[in-house]
Formats: C-alpha cells, sequence, structure tokens
C-alpha cells in the first residue's frame, strides 16, 4: 500500500477496543440494610457487568454484606451505629460524606439506587445520593420497598412522607409495597418474603445488563435503555415465561402487571419491550402480542422493542418489559416535576459560531 493511501474500514480488533472503551458502566447502588441485602444477593449470584456500592450508617450491618465497595456514612454524626429510623439524620449522614460518594458514583452511565422505606438511613439518604449520581449525568432508576403493614404506622408515614424526594431525584422510580408478598404468597415466612423481593429487583438488574451487553437479533442498546428511562417518572417492570399464544388477553394482562407493583399501565408514556423465543415460533404470535400490549399504553407512547432468536425447538417464549409513566395505585404522591438534569458545560461559546 502506498503511504498517499487512504485506509478504509475497521478491523474486528479496532472494533473490539471501541466497544471495550464505549461499554456502559452500570452502578447499582444499596443504601441501609434493605439496599445492602439486594447487593449482597447480586454478589451471591455473581451477576457480571455492574458495579456495587453498599452505603450504610450502620458498621455492623455494612460489614456482613458482600459488595465491590463499602462507604460508611455519618460516622462523626452516628458513630457507624445506625440512624436510629430517624431520616433526618440519615440525610445529613450522607452529607457528611458526599464528596466520597460522589467519587464513587463518578462515571456511572446508569445508577440503580435500592432501598427500604421507612427507617432511617435508605428513606433519609437515598434521595441525595439519587440526585448525586443525577448530577454526575448518569440516569438513575431506584427501587425501593414499601414497609409491611405490620412494621406499624409510623414506619408508613416516614415512608409515605418521602415518596416525594425519591420521584423529585430520580429519572424512573419503582415503589414495591411489601404487602403485595404476601398477597401472592399467603404463609410466607419474612425471611423467605425479603429474599422473594430482593430476588425481583436482582433479575430486573439481571435481565437490563444481558439485553444491552448481550449480541441479540433485534438489538437493544444503552441508548435505547436511556430513552425509556430517563426522566420516566414512577415505572413497573414485569419477566415472565409464555407457553401458549392463544390466550393472548391473559398474556398482555400478564405483560403490563407486575403482582409485586400496585400501578395502573393505561397512561404508561414509554415502553421496552425485549422477546427471547426459539426460531419455530411464528412471527404473527409475537407481532399480535406486541400490538396487543401497545394498544394498552398511551396512543402516543414511545414503544422500543428487540428481540433475540435462539435456534431450539422448545415453543417457549420470554417477555422482558419495563414501562414508565404510569400511575401508582392505592397510594398518592403530591404531583411534582423531577429536577432537571444539569446543563454540560462542553467549552463552546455557541454564540461565537
Amino acid at each position: 500500500m502506498r503511504e498517499n493511501q487512504k485506509k478504509y474500514g475497521v478491523t474486528n480488533k479496532e472494533l473490539e477496543e471501541i466497544l471495550s472503551e464505549s461499554r456502559a458502566k452500570l452502578v447499582v447502588v444499596g443504601v441501609g440494610g434493605a439496599g445492602g441485602n439486594v447487593v449482597d444477593l447480586i454478589k451471591k449470584n455473581k451477576l457480571e457487568g455492574v458495579e456495587t456500592i453498599s452505603i450504610n450508617t450502620d458498621a455492623q450491618d455494612l460489614l456482613k454484606i458482600n459488595a465491590d465497595t463499602k462507604i460508611l456514612i455519618g460516622k462523626r454524626i452516628t458513630g457507624g451505629l445506625g440512624a436510629g429510623s430517624d431520616p433526618i439524620i440519615g440525610e445529613a449522614a450522607v452529607k457528611e460524606d458526599e464528596e466520597e460518594i460522589r467519587e464513587a458514583l463518578g462515571g456511572a452511565d446508569l445508577t440503580f439506587i435500592v432501598a427500604g422505606l421507612g427507617g432511617g438511613t435508605g428513606t433519609g439518604a437515598s434521595p441525595t445520593i439519587a440526585s448525586l449520581a443525577r448530577e454526575s449525568g448518569s440516569v438513575v432508576m431506584t427501587i425501593v420497598f414499601f414497609p409491611f403493614s405490620v412494621e406499624g404506622a409510623k414506619r408508613q408515614e416516614i415512608a409515605l412522607n418521602s415518596l416525594k424526594n425519591f420521584l423529585t431525584n430520580s429519572d424512573t422510580f419503582v415503589l414495591i409495597p411489601n404487602d403485595k408478598i404476601l398477597e401472592l404468597k399467603p404463609g410466607i415466612s419474612l425471611k423467605e418474603g425479603i429474599y422473594y423481593a430482593n430476588k425481583a429487583v436482582t433479575d430486573l438488574i439481571k435481565n437490563l445488563v444481558e439485553i444491552i451487553e448481550a449480541p441479540t437479533t433485534i438489538n437493544v442498546d444503552f441508548a435505547d435503555l436511556r430513552t425509556v428511562l430517563e426522566e420516566g417518572g414512577i415505572s413497573t417492570f414485569t419477566s415472565l415465561e409464555i407457553n401458549d399464544f392463544n390466550k393472548l388477553e391473559e398474556i398482555t394482562k400478564q405483560v403490563l402487571i407486575n403482582p409485586l407493583i400496585e400501578v395502573e399501565t393505561s397512561g404508561g408514556k414509554k415502553a421496552l419491550l425485549f422477546i427471547k423465543t426459539s426460531s419455530s415460533v411464528e412471527i404473527e404470535k409475537i407481532s399480535s402480542l406486541l400490538e396487543s400490549v401497545v394498544s394498552q399504553l398511551d396512543p402516543n407512547a414511545q414503544v422500543i422493542w428487540g428481540a433475540n432468536i435462539v435456534e431450539d425447538d422448545s415453543s417457549k417464549t420470554k417477555v422482558f418489559s419495563i414501562i414508565t409513566g404510569v400511575k401508582l395505585l392505592n397510594i398518592k404522591i403530591e404531583e411534582v416535576v423531577a429536577k432537571p438534569k444539569p446543563s454540560i458545560d462542553l467549552g463552546i461559546d455557541l454564540e461565537s459560531l
């Protein structure tokens, strides 16, 4: 090749290097005891593709959690003994160590904040942590557990009073009432119930990692996910396996309604639908399902879908969905407008162009 001859195209090695450098950074932040338990489960399941951070005011609780990074907040305020179910202390604790948290969250493209409501650390610290993540440019999905009724009126009141702060500081917000677990599995033990809810959140994160990182037939990339989650508001998600497409109305309902989450999806503004199916499944069945689900959302809803077709003889089809811009049922939050992301200064004087 002559020296002045232009080189066209790109090699596989160059593509691999570009992909490695441009891969989205996903971070899961477990705040307080409940959030730490989810992080611990993620590590036990050896979920790759995410970085885990556990943040707590309780040194003893933090010690037992397995996470990539652990941050003990509010050491001067609490002495490492916890927030004493006071969200004001939890909020003050996170502000004491704000810079350390900023550094830990830096560079994240998508941040999951997971916490339990009704106590001090998760309730008080999480909204500020979510705000710090958004300020760094990350999309923030906050997932919180609403306390069991048996935990008492005080914890429920603390949880209710905190909801506005969570919604304001997150791009998309998922509320899981713990009482729904009891409806699904009457007689379940407390330990089993907590694990059931934690696994649902872990599976959500696992599905998202696989969708944006694994090669698929009809691709869904991180930009698509960002489109659905960014400023999405109240959200829901589902994951199910279909064996019989003949019950289309029932399947549609299952795609739209997570039995752990109480929301009205008919006004959903944005949705991500991902289907993993066998090459033997007829395309008309997939098309009918997509049309049926979309027809139940807002008429102007923005819907992104992808698929992975595998070569096997199985008739099973897995469907995963995230729907944003839905409405909570049975729990009211004051009308709020999420804080806009801060503009990023690119160092360009637009008036001079």
